[in-house]
């Protein structure tokens, strides 16, 4: 009898171990929309020449380094999230089936092409002056569409994040 307790103890709290990881993965994906939108206003902030206008050169600075602290923190939780989600598919008795884990691993591959693409981007916005930053729209490039709402990046995560809640409430 105690054996069986021991047991069933064991798989309930592998069980909630396994839940645990699908909610962080869940929070993590939210949190890479929310980044998204955010990493998207400071650039309609920074590239919309009547804000720049308006911007002292203290703010102009602040809101580009808060730009690419962003986009830090977005490479760093689509890392997270694959780590996650890859422990999660490796365990015994995943919640995650073979389908599921296929399509959200399709979805990483889409994330990290296309953001892939605008790292280049950010490095050069980082190592923008005051006067290149005054300049506003006059340097901005098809790249930062990447990162506007409802672009593909940005459909790309939703779809990751809903693949992720669906995963989970199964």
């Amino acid at each position: 009898m105690s054996f069986l307790i021991l047991v069933c103890s064991t798989l309930v709290g592998y069980n909630l171990q396994l839940q645990k990881s699908m909610l962080e993965a869940s929070s993590v994906s939210y949190e890479l929309r929310i980044l998204l939108d955010r990493s998207s206003n400071q650039a309609n902030l920074m590239f919309k020449s009547e804000n720049v206008a308006q911007l002292s050169d203290r703010i102009l600075w602040e809101v580009r380094d808060d730009f690419v602290r962003t986009a830090d923190d977005i490479t760093e939780n689509i890392n997270h999230l694959r780590l996650l989600l890859l422990h999660e598919s490796n365990n015994f008795g995943s919640l995650l089936r073979a389908e599921d884990l296929n399509n959200i691993s399709l979805e990483l591959q889409r994330i990290d092409q296309i953001w892939g693409r605008f790292q280049s981007r950010i490095d050069e916005i980082a190592s923008y002056n005051t006067a290149v930053l005054r300049a506003g729209n006059k340097y901005w490039r098809p790249t930062d569409a990447l990162i506007a709402y409802d672009s593909t990046l940005f459909k790309s995560i939703s779809n990751l994040n809903h693949l992720v809640l669906c995963t989970r409430q199964k």
